[in-house]
């Protein structure tokens, strides 16, 4: 596993962690539930991204693998959102799709820490 990834992991959890702390502190069910529930979500679909790719890569059905895997994701983000419907309403369905975001929103921070950090070189130079 590339360093990368292992940052996008770590930083994902943290961000799971955060969420779940603020949960507790105002004793929000809606964060609690849908927002943490979401953010882990996202980290089992991550985990499921990275093993279709190392299942793929060794395989002659790379994009039956693909394919599926991806279908797979697509069907739990369906489940879960569903999930937050039936017992939370539609404040479900929104706090449940920004949990969701949180692998997204990570790797959006590195883009932009990358961003920033070849800007600096550049100034220095």
């Amino acid at each position: 596993m590339g360093k990368e990834l292992k940052i996008l992991i770590r930083n994902s959890v943290i961000t799971s962690a955060l969420i779940l702390i603020y949960g507790i502190v105002t004793l929000d069910k809606l964060v609690l539930l849908a927002m943490f529930g979401g953010s882990l979500v996202s980290l089992l679909t991550l985990y499921m991204t990275i093993r279709d790719a190392e299942v793929s890569v060794h395989s002659s059905n790379a994009n039956k693998i693909t394919i599926l895997g991806y279908t797979k994701r697509y069907f739990v983000y369906g489940i879960f959102l569903y999930i937050m419907a039936k017992f939370l309403g539609f404040s479900g369905i929104v706090m449940g799709g920004m949990g969701l975001l949180n692998v997204k929103f990570n790797i959006l921070l590195f883009g932009v820490n990358g961003f920033i950090n070849k800007l600096k070189h550049r100034l220095k130079n």
